[in-house]
């Protein structure tokens, strides 16, 4: 899901909530392992003061004072972070904890990507609150044109199994980022049509 067009000094999360982005964020919490790879993609990892368990790329990021995880946010150690920018990951992260996190006057970026259009319009967001917009369409430009690389690659399609959880045995369907980036490399996900975006099977 791709937000739509905001002004220069206005960012729209994933909600479709505008942000103000006239002063770079400088203290930034990333609640989900995919936002402090993409911030630091665009230069401002240093920034980071904040992440979740199971954040643990680039190598830095594992120095990072760690703040929760899927299960739950540690509020008061948000807080004591002082963070200028929460990111976070809206399935990812508990909606009660987000709507708290608000409440005390938190700034707050929503992220949901749904394909892989996301990513590239993910970090020309991240660019523009993070003060670095020109380092955030480079990173946007390059991902683009890599991901050309591999349509123009992927001729072959491969019958192929995406295993997520063991016990229960669950899979995704066609409609999830990793189904698109497997068919983007030329595999075929078996599972496409299944109706949830992931679901469990049985091993027969």
């Amino acid at each position: 899901m791709c937000a739509a067009p905001a002004p220069a000094r206005q960012v729209v999360d994933d909600r479709g909530k505008t942000l103000d982005a006239g002063v770079a964020a400088r203290r930034v919490v990333a609640l989900s392992p995919h936002l402090a790879e993409l911030l630091h993609e665009i230069g401002a990892g240093t920034d980071l003061v904040g992440v979740v368990r199971g954040a643990d790329f680039p190598e830095a990021v594992k120095q990072v004072v760690q703040v929760g995880d899927a299960s739950g946010i540690d509020l008061e150690r948000v807080l004591a972070l002082r963070p200028d920018l929460v990111l976070a990951w809206e399935s990812g992260n508990r909606a009660s904890d987000l709507a708290r996190l608000e409440a005390m006057g938190l700034r707050l970026f929503v992220s949901e990507p749904r394909d892989l259009s996301a990513v590239p319009s993910t970090l020309r967001r991240l660019g523009r609150l993070s003060g670095r917009e020109q380092a955030g369409e480079q990173a946007a430009a390059a991902f683009e044109a890599r991901l050309r690389v591999l349509r123009a690659r992927a001729t072959a399609s491969v019958p192929t199994f995406v295993q997520i959880w063991d016990s229960p045995l669950m899979t995704i369907s066609g409609e999830h980022l990793i189904s698109q980036a497997l068919h983007h490399c030329g595999g075929d996900n078996v599972f496409a049509a299944l109706p949830a975006l992931a679901a469990s099977v049985a091993l027969e």
